[in-house]
């Protein structure tokens, strides 16, 4: 949509093997000022884990909200989806 902005929220929840503590890790609220497209995110996923040192590698796993470009993004990354809980309650 023309003018309306759009934004991906980004956290790595990991394990004491990365960070040496267990925690939440927010990457960040991201506009996403091009199109919203599988690719487009993939891209800019990839670039904020590169901010802190992560690669696709590190990731085991995604939650998402079910959009289908959300989805096509985590299967570009070839990563497992898991649905977002607070998002099917929204539901």
């Amino acid at each position: 949509m023309i003018g309306q902005n759009r934004y991906l929220t980004l956290n790595v929840h990991h394990s004491s093997a990365i960070f040496g503590v267990s925690r939440i890790a927010p990457l960040g609220l991201i506009r996403v000022s091009e199109r919203a497209t599988a690719e487009n995110l993939e891209d800019i996923i990839r670039k904020r884990l590169q901010t802190i040192g992560l690669t696709r590698e590190d990731l085991v796993v995604a939650a998402t909200d079910g959009a289908s470009n959300v989805l096509k993004a985590v299967e570009l990354l070839d990563l497992r989806k898991q649905p977002c809980f607070a998002h099917g309650l929204d539901l």
